[in-house]
């Protein structure tokens, strides 16, 4: 017997009894453990600290003078060991069956816990959520091991590790992804004291798809999702099947016309032209930015979050007027409506509602030109084809009146210049002009050694699931896998050496030793600090956003079905 062994057996004691233990002390010869001395949670009293620190948090205390107590001594000469003192006697009672579940003893995280709140945390699953994952794969709550508590410190934990160094890490992947393509593309800048401020990236992937569906770009900067609170950028557009792709990304520390002007610059410096029009928020650095880098796009706003900011506009009297509303949602939102109608109708809005001579409303009105309504006007294109067959897509054209001139003139055959390639659902075969390398399939090469545990994986959950309703397969499968583990392994207790794999398995390289860029101080953005909103304006906010159609008055917008205006006239009517 070893004193991993020992301990261990006094444990299981302990979680069958009904309390949990503490190590007290341990000894040490040449570094091998010889004496351990074990006690029970209760024993001794609470440490009161001095007076003169300050105590941050009061914390109750269940400890009660137990003398529950085990000691155990290892003689390295002849490789046994011996009980030297042992006592059974507790002056408490024990936790209740019902309770054991909640002893620290039974909270552990053991390598399957850790391995799938990793798991959860790569595809960002928070901590409860993981929790409450693990306890369906598990079979229930009583045979989870562990608490929420300790999901949310191993996270926290996970965080810690790379402490002070995932700035390096992160660009030390950075430069591996350039070394293995040279189409990969990054640039960052560190301040004075050698905090990154500033990253720009794009894969080869983003860079392609940039030269096929680049003509209008989206640069959203609502997003700080990270730790730094550093502003999360990218680049976006929609493919010719109306999907969202990325073209680039980037990382900033402040939100001004520098950081702006810098990122647009790596941008087409990356890609080696200009978009045609990029839509963005009304953010005023970024205009003064756009207007220095981006000297032949065209710059237009997003009008989601223009009348996102409706509410906070409007006189504290209207935020409740459910009939400006649904004129403004009537107006704003409609795809069918042409300019000068639009126009007529904001004019009538305005000046019925009193908002003629309110400065935001009037300068919206003004600058209307700007903005990026529900349809794009600036590059007028065709409806989405639904075939792959260039006959079939050709007959869906005639949905323009451009092509029923065509058919009124009998031309059978439509212009090359007229197919509208950018939006066919078929394969596009725009040429390409990016400097693209060969090896830009490289960074996604197929890894033998993931594709071998996938199989492994799959293999294991294949047998389980099959067995679940059989104990006496259960035991079979498991003395066979205990009994693999130490062919492989041998008498080799997994520690903390496995925790530090699985967590630098899931960071994908090790802390390095030597750190030239540091992580950046946590930035305070422009939308940070801002006071808190009224349920009046919240709902106000939320009912300008489109939304679903109410299925009793059809209005657009968000608000309670139950108790709109037209069940109310129905139910006076019926009394």
């Amino acid at each position: 017997m070893t004193l991993d062994r020992a301990l261990d057996f006094y444990n299981n004691y302990a979680r069958y009894v009904g309390f949990d233990t503490r190590k007290k002390g341990s000894k040490k010869e040449k570094d091998v453990i010889t004496w351990i001395y074990v006690v029970c949670s209760r024993e001794g009293t609470k440490q009161r600290k001095n007076e003169q620190h300050e105590v941050k948090r009061k914390r109750s205390s269940i400890k009660c003078f137990c003398n529950a107590k085990v000691s155990w001594k290892f003689f390295m000469g002849v490789g046994y060991v011996i009980l030297q003192s042992f006592v059974e006697e507790h002056n408490h009672e024990m936790v209740e069956e019902r309770h054991k579940r909640f002893m620290k003893l039974n909270r552990n995280l053991d390598l399957v816990h850790q391995k799938f709140i990793l798991d959860c945390a790569n595809a960002n699953i928070g901590p409860t959520l993981s929790f409450s994952l693990l306890k369906e794969v598990l079979g229930g709550l009583d045979y989870v091991g562990c608490t929420v508590l300790e999901v949310r410190n191993y996270r926290r934990d996970l965080r810690a590790y790379v402490e002070g160094a995932d700035a390096q890490m992160l660009l030390n992947e950075m430069r591996r992804k350039k070394e293995l393509c040279g189409a990969f593309t990054y640039e960052f800048e560190v301040n004075s004291k050698d905090r990154l401020t500033r990253l720009f990236w794009c894969d080869p992937t983003a860079k392609k798809n940039y030269h096929l569906y680049g003509d209008i770009i989206s640069f959203d900067m609502t997003y700080s999702t990270n730790r730094y609170c550093m502003i999360f950028a990218p680049f976006t557009g929609k493919d010719n099947h109306g999907r969202p792709v990325t073209f680039a990304a980037g990382l900033l520390s402040k939100e001004n016309a520098d950081s702006f002007s810098w990122l647009f610059k790596q941008f087409v410096k990356c890609m080696g032209v200009a978009p045609k029009l990029i839509v963005t928020d009304q953010d005023l650095g970024m205009k003064v930015a756009i207007a220095e880098v981006l000297l032949s796009t065209r710059h237009r706003w997003c009008m989601w979050h223009i009348m996102n900011k409706v509410a906070d506009k409007l006189p504290k009297n209207m935020l409740g007027s459910e009939e400006l509303k649904k004129e403004l949602n009537a107006c704003v939102w409609s795809e069918l409506i042409e300019p000068d109608a639009f126009e007529e109708s904001w004019h009538a809005i305005m000046e019925r509602y009193g908002l003629a001579n309110n400065d935001w409303f009037s300068s919206m009105f003004a600058s209307r030109k700007f903005w990026v309504p529900a349809f794009f006007r600036d590059f007028p294109m065709s409806s989405l084809i639904k075939t792959t067959s260039l006959s079939e897509s050709q007959n869906s054209f005639f949905k323009s009146h451009i092509f029923c001139v065509l058919k009124y003139k009998f031309v059978k055959l439509i212009p090359e210049n007229l197919h509208g390639w950018r939006w066919l659902k078929s394969q596009f075969v725009k040429p390409i002009h990016g400097g693209f390398c060969d090896d830009e399939e490289i960074l996604s090469v197929v890894d033998e050694k993931k594709i071998a545990f996938k199989n492994l994986y799959a293999l294991f959950f294949e047998i389980a699931q099959s067995i679940e309703g059989n104990i006496d397969q259960i035991n079979a499968f498991t003395a066979i896998i205990e009994e693999g583990k130490k062919q492989l392994f041998g008498s080799v207790v997994l520690s903390s050496t496995e925790k530090r794999a699985l967590i630098e398995n899931f960071y994908g390289s090790q802390v390095p030793n030597i750190i030239e860029v540091h992580p950046p101080n946590v930035v305070s953005t422009k939308g940070s600090g801002s006071r808190r909103k009224s349920k009046k304006e919240s709902a106000m906010k939320l009912a300008m956003k489109p939304g679903r159609k109410c299925g009793n008055c059809h209005v657009i917008g968000h608000h309670d079905s139950r108790n709109c205006k037209k069940v109310n006239e129905k139910t006076k009517q019926r009394q």
